[in-house]
């Protein structure tokens, strides 16, 4: 199931077709819950920007002295569940993929999207990066949380990290992440 499939097209730009050095990202992303029926959102203050809890699958890396091959979705999921809300959690549905074609950035990113339970609370592990974009987690409920993404898609800002996001992909991102929201709200309520 297809809940999205963004192009430049969504955002009036007209952009030429990718080049050959095309850069393909999978990813794993979605609605974690906790027992107050509320949803984790990772704010990142210096880009005014609210996003669902995922990132990129790990195609390769050293890690605790180990050698691992690419991830699952799933275990992205997991990883990334710990690692921005810092939860364990339990997935308990898979909802489909979104498909975000940036042609300005030369880069296509398919995402898989789930919905789990956190199960347990622990301290956020953030990146260089996502400190530097004053990354916080914040718990609200749905409707909020879309409220919230919506209200501040004309309002991002670039990310104030050396290698960050500009406007352009955050709005791809905030696009998605509505999307997203809507898609769960119009099949469970």
């Amino acid at each position: 199931m297809t809940i999205a499939h963004l192009t430049n097209a969504d955002f009036g730009i007209s952009i030429p077709p990718p080049k050959p050095n095309l850069t393909i990202r999978h990813a794993a992303r979605g609605l974690i819950f906790n027992d107050e029926n509320q949803i984790a959102i990772l704010y990142k203050r210096e880009m005014n920007q609210y996003k669902l809890i995922g990132g990129g699958v790990e195609r390769e890396r050293e890690r605790e002295r180990e050698r691992k091959r690419e991830e699952t979705a799933e275990q992205a999921f997991h990883r990334e569940a710990k690692e921005e809300s810092g939860c364990i959690i339990t997935i308990e549905e898979y909802l489909g993929i979104t498909i975000e074609e940036r042609n300005s950035n030369n880069f296509i990113q398919i995402s898989e999207i789930f919905v789990a339970k956190a199960t347990e609370f622990g301290a956020t592990e953030y990146t260089e990066r996502e400190t530097a974009e004053g990354s916080e987690l914040i718990w609200l409920e749905i409707d909020d949380a879309l409220s919230k993404i919506k209200d501040n898609f004309d309002k991002l800002k670039d990310s104030p990290y050396k290698t960050g996001e500009t406007v352009y992909s955050s709005k791809f991102v905030s696009l998605r992440d509505i999307k997203i929201l809507e898609y769960y709200l119009s099949t469970h309520t």
